[in-house]
């Protein structure tokens, strides 16, 4: 919001060269999407539908009431403009075609995370809105006007800004939680099992976590686990596998952990 003061922005050359800038810039990105179609596993969670695309607004500035603020100026930019030029045609592609792009071509990398580099175009959008409601007023003015808009951004996003610095997130699991009670309680020899999604996004998770400590075997099938094996599912209250008994067990956010060991 810093940028209220942006009066106008000059846009020179011609489209041609931005073609060839483009063009240049997807031909170097090409490999490096094919050598991520290998690891596609990585985002087989994301399971994007019409909720997704709608809470995109809010995921993207991680507060609604930001997410209200930036989309009223951006709509009140675009407005107040009265003609379509390049810098706005420009602002409003880059903020609005990616998302629905994506949402499209590819729903399984529709994750706000990938999208992020969407929100300065909205910013932008903002910025000029709220240079458009206030350019009739004095210098002064304009001044006080654009202090106290960034402090009521702050103070409305103040809280949402708070809890999504906390791990973690609602909703999430707590894989931080459960893979340290697991690296402070394991023996060697210890594998594990995980059986809670079908897309396995807990085991990423817990390769995260655990990144820097212990490594555990990971078997593919419970019944091929010998020794002791931690079981990490999201299923509460499920009855023990045959062939086990059952040691320990804790529940974090999101995720059962069980420890089980062979009769």
């Amino acid at each position: 919001m810093g940028a209220v003061g942006v009066g106008g922005v000059g846009v020179r050359g011609d489209w041609w060269r931005w073609g060839v800038a483009v063009g240049v810039g997807v031909v170097l990105v090409v490999p490096l999407g094919l050598l991520g179609l290998r690891q596609s596993g990585q985002v087989g969670w994301i399971d994007a539908g019409w909720g997704s695309l709608g809470a995109l607004p809010v995921s993207l500035a991680r507060s609604a009431a930001v997410a209200g603020v930036l989309g009223a100026l951006a709509v009140l930019g675009v407005l107040a403009a009265g003609r379509v030029d390049r810098v706005w045609a420009l602002l409003v592609v880059w903020a609005v075609a990616p998302p629905l792009v994506v949402f499209v071509v590819a729903p399984q990398f529709f994750y706000y995370r990938y999208l992020l580099f969407t929100l300065p175009a909205w910013v932008v959008l903002a910025a000029l809105g709220a240079y458009a409601a206030v350019r009739a007023l004095s210098v002064r003015r304009q001044a006080v006007v654009a202090v106290a808009l960034c402090v009521a951004v702050l103070v409305l996003g103040a809280r949402d800004q708070v809890a999504v610095r906390r791990s973690p997130l609602a909703g999430d699991q707590d894989y931080r939680g459960a893979a340290g009670y697991v690296s402070a309680h394991m023996s060697a020899g210890d594998s594990v099992y995980f059986a809670g999604y079908p897309d396995k996004r807990e085991q990423f998770g817990f390769a995260y976590e655990m990144r820097a400590g212990p490594t555990l075997a990971v078997c593919k099938e419970l019944a091929a686990c010998t020794g002791r094996v931690w079981l990490v599912t999201k299923a509460s209250g499920a009855p023990v596998a045959a062939g086990f008994t059952q040691l320990d067990a804790r529940a974090f956010q999101g995720i059962q952990l069980r420890l089980l060991t062979r009769d």
